[in-house]
């Protein structure tokens, strides 16, 4: 079975190299600090951000998690935006951990 070898554009292997994902994705998580639920777009209009590409990959990453990137965010639904349905996410969130005291 030959394996198909997929090529990337220098500049995109660039770009991802000087690219501070952790940033970002903290940057992101601000947009949904008020607990409000909000597609992709949402996101990237809030941020005053130019392009989906950058809000896109890791809003993925924080509902999906991957080792080292905790889920922080899930997927609660979709709605039809511009003649498309997209996804809508929120906040995961979690209550304090009761410690007992006695």
């Amino acid at each position: 079975m030959q394996q198909v070898r997929r090529r990337m554009h220098e500049n995109s292997v660039n770009t991802y190299r000087t690219l501070d994902t952790h940033t970002r994705r903290d940057y992101i998580l601000t947009a949904y600090q008020d607990g409000e639920a909000l597609t992709d777009r949402q996101v990237k209009n809030k941020l005053h951000m130019s392009d989906m590409n950058e809000v896109r990959p890791r809003i993925t990453e924080l509902v999906t998690g991957k080792p080292g990137i905790p889920k922080r965010l899930r997927q609660i639904g979709k709605r039809k935006e511009g003649g498309r349905m997209v996804r809508v996410c929120a906040l995961i969130v979690r209550e304090p951990e009761q410690v007992e005291l006695f």
